[in-house]
């Protein structure tokens, strides 16, 4: 049987807008309140790593250890995880797309977020969303289970996150031989991926992604 596939990008392509500095903030206020005040420091991180200075995966390292602390609980970190996918659900998610979603779950796709969002908002986002599987930026924890600052695996971005997805499939034993594999994203960062499906989609894309998608015969769609 053929194993069908409909993968999703999360930031800018489910949503309109980014999620981990929201997130960030999200937590600053409910957590620690006085945490706000350090988001000209987090502005200024974001400048560096426009400059090149350091990559994303030390940008979200330092942005967690600015806005959310240390160390949190797992209990703590999942209270606030929930909460903020229910947020991102009522106010930062396409309605197109989750018709698109919708579609693809009533042709028979097995749904799969594929995100470099971190796994602890981005897994409630996934359920609520009504994906079978999430891969996602894996945030680090000590052996008690409280989640720390650093980033355990790689940033699922770029080539990382196509080589997240094929890790993901080796492990149940899947080959490519056969599938079909809708991919969905906004961004160019994706091409990777976008390359190596069977069915690549522009999702309200960049002009850079836009242009090559036009180029390569690629399905485009925009959502207002």
């Amino acid at each position: 049987m053929t194993m069908k596939l409909a993968i999703y990008d999360l930031d800018r392509t489910i949503t309109r807008i980014g999620t981990y500095t929201p997130f960030l903030i999200f937590a600053a206020r409910r957590r620690a309140i006085w945490r706000l005040l350090l988001l000209p420091i987090w502005i200024v991180l974001m400048l560096g790593y426009v400059a090149k200075i350091y990559d994303r995966k030390a940008l979200k390292e330092r942005g967690f250890l600015l806005l959310v602390g240390s160390r949190i609980t797992a209990d703590e970190l999942a209270t606030l995880s929930n909460a903020y996918a229910d947020h991102v659900m009522r106010r930062n998610v396409h309605a197109g797309v989750l018709d698109l979603i919708e579609r693809d779950r009533r042709d028979g796709y097995r749904l799969v977020l594929a995100t470099a969002s971190p796994d602890y908002y981005a897994a409630p986002l996934g359920r609520l969303l009504g994906m079978e599987h999430v891969i996602a930026t894996v945030q680090a924890q000590a052996p008690v289970g409280d989640y720390l600052w650093r980033i355990a695996s790689p940033n699922c971005y770029g080539q990382d996150k196509l080589d997240m997805i094929q890790q993901w499939l080796d492990d149940q034993g899947a080959t490519k031989t056969g599938m079909e594999a809708r991919f969905y994203t906004d961004s160019s960062s994706d091409l990777p991926t976008l390359r190596w499906s069977t069915g690549p989609v522009a999702v309200n894309p960049s002009r850079k992604l836009h242009h090559i998608a036009v180029n390569n015969g690629w399905s485009v769609k925009t959502f207002a």
